[in-house]
């Protein structure tokens, strides 16, 4: 293994706020000797201040009052840093998504390797899917870093695309993607297109009546001529979602390199979300409690032990997958269960895991 040192050893102290270990790939075992692996070391700085980082794209400088096409973000952003680590799905579709992308990166479109460098995200509403997309782009504007010196997250506003003149709309997406493609032509930057809500823009065009707005055609053939005009630059990704996976056009969902699901989590992946919200309540002491161990060492003591705080969790996490509770919904129970229920400054654990399942009770009931 090589060496590396660092002399001074106080320049290292004063240039590195955090050191992260993040995955292994490879093995299955729980322990390694770092003896036994090669280290893979990502260096990057949080770009911070919004107004550094957030900028809008226009299409139509005609229209003083028009809505912006999209948001361009640059990236690692301050007020991304961390959210890859706050998302919990089982099985890890975030280990499958990022090596997708860092592995076709580096790869030039081929009759060998054909693909559209397009992701599609379906599920239920509250699943995540948009912070998943956003999270992710976070995480390859830090992979993809020896590669790319720079990447951009541009977020488009889809109803924006949606023009009140006729035959407009398509041509406003066709004018975005020009924008997006002149963009590309600097090859040391990397760009990550979201599309959310994109069954707006790609609606079945074999299931529009007569009476439908050619307009609405002409939108659906726009964004496929661009997506078929970006599978040729290396230096892109579109990622799209959707909850309307049957109302979409066939042609693009052909297109998809991948089509996953992001359905409403289980049992463990929402034991894991509310043990971070509770753990935060406890940090900030709201909860007076030591900290909620992972599901990894609570099963260890879930017979063994009932009463405690774990167990109880584990409990109240069954019962949140089996009502198909999203993960939006579960992020927020903790502070409505201390809002609705607890109504004090501090409370032990005991206390909130019992207003936590009056809340979710509540919860169910106002559906």
């Amino acid at each position: 293994m090589t060496e590396y040192s660092i002399s001074p050893p106080e320049l290292l102290c004063r240039s590195v706020e955090a050191i992260c270990v993040v995955e292994a790939v490879g093995s299955n075992e729980e322990l390694l000797a770092l003896a036994n692996v090669e280290l893979q070391i990502h260096t990057y700085k949080i770009r911070t201040g919004t107004g550094s980082t957030v900028s809008y794209l226009n299409i139509d400088e005609s229209n003083v009052d028009e809505q912006p096409a999209a948001r361009i973000l640059e990236l690692p952003a301050d007020q991304l840093d961390g959210s890859w680590d706050y998302l919990y799905y089982y099985p890890d579709v975030k280990t499958k998504l990022l090596h997708f992308i860092t592995t076709i990166s580096g790869l030039h479109w081929t009759s060998l390797f054909s693909f559209s460098r397009l992701i599609l995200l379906h599920g239920p509403a509250g699943s995540g899917k948009t912070s998943l997309c956003r999270a992710l782009a976070q995480k390859i504007s830090i992979r993809l870093s020896s590669r790319f010196s720079r990447t951009r997250l541009v977020e488009i506003n889809a109803h924006a695309l949606c023009s009140k003149w006729f035959s407009e709309s398509g041509k406003l997406v066709g004018r975005l993607f020009d924008n997006i493609l002149t963009m590309l032509e600097d090859e040391d930057l990397f760009i990550l297109v979201l599309i959310d809500e994109v069954e707006s823009l790609v609606s079945a065009r074999e299931a529009m009546s007569g009476n439908e707005p050619i307009d609405s055609l002409r939108v659906v053939n726009a964004l496929l001529t661009a997506l078929d005009k970006l599978q040729y630059r290396k230096n892109v990704i579109v990622l799209t979602t959707t909850n309307l996976l049957n109302t979409m056009d066939l042609a693009f969902l052909d297109r998809a390199d991948i089509k996953q699901y992001i359905g409403c989590p289980g049992a463990e992946t929402c034991y894991a979300i509310l043990r971070s919200s509770l753990n935060e309540l406890i940090r900030c002491q709201i909860i007076d409690s030591v900290s909620i161990p992972p599901w990894s060492e609570a099963s260890l003591m879930l017979y063994s032990q009932p009463g405690a705080s774990s167990s109880k969790l584990w409990d109240i996490a069954k019962e949140c997958a089996k009502r198909s509770l999203s993960g939006r919904s579960l992020k927020k129970l903790p502070i409505l269960m201390h809002a609705g229920w607890i109504q004090q400054a501090t409370c032990s654990i005991d206390e909130a895991l019992g207003a936590l399942c009056k809340c979710i009770h509540q919860e169910d009931a106002s559906l």
